[in-house]
């Protein structure tokens, strides 16, 4: 199903208030990657930024313990600060050091921000850094919306596409649908009716199959519909598989602008492996909300 209408780009309202944006940052590049992101992505939602760092793990171990650690927050601090202002001339930037345990520090110094932004460098030589390497924990016990941006990662001009389950709120849907909006994007909402925690050799009897797709496919027709409602210019189209999820949202994600799971509200991922999977293999950038209770 897809919206005749063109995408386009909702106009912030005059009095929009501007998102809290939190970059956890450290020395390398997939925090220059996600500064490049939050850079793009406030060209159209107005926002402030606030980069985080943890003290003591802005380095690599070897540099740590050759003693360079000194200091070491400050310096990642301004030089992410200043990176940000040569990309988004006139935001409002501000730097705060944190200590203690990466995960959770990153993760308190978020909790009341709109998007935590943090970069995952999944492979090469860069691999051991703190802050990356712990990307996938941090997005599984995501309390606000997170946003996983892959070291490789280019902008292009593909869909915002989003994952959708019946087992979600409206979260999901609903952070995807404003980012499609805002950004001029098409959103894509897509669904498998093989659930991918199914034991390795079972099958489903037909009548099953054929009763859960026609269940999926009135979900993805109820979630476009609620998607149009919201943003009335917005391109909306759907798509239902038939294989396990982390294929599926690999292969979309290759051409996305943005790939949007949901967890259960900050106790771990709701789609089980799914997001570890997708992590590993994804480009895009992966954007984790929060749904149910106390999201």
């Amino acid at each position: 199903m897809t919206s005749v209408i063109e995408p386009a780009v909702d106009a912030p309202a005059p009095d929009a208030r501007a998102e809290r944006v939190v970059i956890a940052a450290d020395d390398s590049y997939g925090a220059i990657a996600a500064a490049d992101w939050v850079a793009e992505r406030l060209r159209h939602v107005p926002g402030t930024v606030e980069v985080v760092v943890v003290e003591g793990r802005a380095l690599r171990p070897a540099d740590r313990a050759a003693g360079a650690a000194k200091g070491a927050g400050d310096r990642v601090a301004w030089r992410m600060r200043e990176y940000l202002e040569t990309r988004a001339p006139g935001l409002p930037t501000t730097t705060r050091i944190v200590g203690g345990d990466a995960v959770g520090a990153i993760r308190q110094a978020s909790t009341d921000a709109d998007l935590l932004v943090i970069g995952c460098n999944r492979d090469g030589f860069w691999r051991h850094l703190p802050i990356a390497t712990r990307s996938t924990r941090v997005a599984e016990l995501a309390v606000r919306p997170t946003a996983v941006v892959p070291a490789r990662w280019s902008a292009g001009h593909g869909p915002v596409v989003a994952a959708v389950s019946s087992g979600d709120g409206d979260e999901v849907l609903d952070w995807a649908a404003a980012e499609a909006a805002a950004s001029g994007r098409e959103l894509l909402l897509v669904c498998s009716d093989l659930l991918p925690w199914s034991p390795e050799g079972s099958a489903f009897p037909a009548l099953g199959l054929a009763m859960l797709g026609e269940a999926d496919r009135q979900l993805l027709a109820t979630c476009a519909d609620r998607a149009t409602a919201m943003h009335p210019r917005l391109a909306v189209r759907t798509a239902l598989e038939h294989d396990a999820l982390v294929p599926v949202l690999t292969a979309y994600g290759a051409r996305a602008s943005a790939l949007v799971l949901g967890t259960d509200g900050g106790s771990g991922p709701r789609l089980g492996s799914v997001l570890r999977g997708v992590l590993e293999h994804t480009v895009c950038p992966v954007v984790v909300v929060p749904t149910g209770p106390g999201a």
